[in-house]
């Protein structure tokens, strides 16, 4: 299998399982939630979502520069569980 390219998967190793995902979310005056995303170098626009700890933290200060510039409230969320497929492709 061809190296994918993807934030996460470190060669391609066998039984690699997302467990926790991290998301910065961004709350506005009127309490709505959403997540947001920036441009970074080689990715493209790329929401902040992370699968480990370490690669979110490293979104902290895009997350404290939009929240300033949009006048929104972040916080740092983790989603656990073994998720729920609810579509599959290929």
């Amino acid at each position: 299998m061809a190296s994918s390219g993807m934030v996460g998967i470190k060669n391609n190793q066998p039984g690699y399982c997302v467990r926790d995902l991290y998301a910065w979310v961004a709350i506005d005056a009127d309490g709505d939630e959403g997540i947001p995303s920036t441009t970074l170098p080689g990715l493209g626009t790329t929401p902040l979502v992370a699968s480990k700890l370490g690669a979110i933290e490293l979104m902290r200060p895009v997350a404290e520069e939009m929240a300033l510039l949009f006048d929104c409230r972040m916080e740092l969320r983790r989603f656990s569980g073994p998720g729920k497929v609810v579509a599959v492709v290929r």
